[in-house]
């Protein structure tokens, strides 16, 4: 199923664009977004778009030309409505508008930015603890929020400094290694990198680390739950 833009149902998006806004879109900026955004949103959130998550257009359109071109729109989840921006931009720093016919798609990437995996993922399954799959979980792991900046308390099975300055260089490792692949990847924008990360407090068998997961969001926190989960020092973690 499409997400931003169905040919078969011009009139939904480009007659929307026309009737709100009074922008008359053209098809081939449409498609061209359309196959990257739908493989953009799917591999940041892990959801593919159908009855329950798809897009739709913002009562008042922010619309932005220049090297790094946008336009606000709406994440649509289970009846929430979410914010983001759609962006663009050339390879051959070519500018271009939403009304272009002569769209070279080849030319241009297209990216969402301030998408909320977590959020998404609590809206579509309220219920559910964690918006992904843990095989063989053998630590005890309490959930008590999900966000973009997260603070997780481990427990250790004994107090041990060298245990826990070992998570810490291992944590370290993970986001270091994360953030490198993420910088990488800047042509398509689908690893995200981690903004910050640091020690909040160490107090014998027990590791406070707080996050900002930037734009790296749920993918990093599941490999930071099965790195901890693979350390038979730690018996307990806590997500809040």
């Amino acid at each position: 199923m499409t997400l931003f833009y169905d040919s078969n149902f011009p009139s939904y998006t480009k007659g929307g664009f026309e009737r709100k806004y009074g922008l008359i879109v053209s098809d081939e900026f449409l498609q061209c977004a359309e196959k990257q955004l739908r493989k953009d949103f799917i591999t940041k959130t892990g959801l593919k778009p159908g009855r329950h998550v798809s897009t739709a257009l913002p009562s008042e359109l922010t619309y932005i030309i220049g090297q790094v071109s946008s336009i606000s729109y709406l994440i649509y989840i289970a009846h929430n409505w979410n914010p983001v921006k759609i962006c663009w931009q050339s390879k051959s720093g070519t500018i271009y508008g939403l009304t272009d016919p002569q769209i070279q798609c080849d030319d241009l990437l297209f990216w969402f930015e301030g998408l909320n995996p977590i959020e998404y993922h609590k809206q579509l399954h309220p219920n559910e603890k964690l918006p992904f799959q843990l095989k063989n979980l053998r630590i005890e792991l309490v959930v008590e929020r999900l966000m973009l900046d997260p603070t997780i308390c481990i427990h250790f099975t004994r107090e041990d400094p060298i245990l826990r300055a070992a998570i810490i260089q291992q944590v370290d490792m993970l986001v270091c290694k994360w953030n490198k692949k993420g910088d990488k990847d800047q042509s398509d924008h689908s690893q995200g990198v981690i903004h910050n990360w640091r020690v909040e407090s160490e107090d014998k068998n027990e590791l406070i680390l707080t996050f900002d997961l930037g734009s790296a969001d749920i993918k990093v926190l599941k490999k930071l739950v099965e790195l901890f989960n693979a350390q038979e020092s730690i018996q307990k973690v806590i997500i809040g």
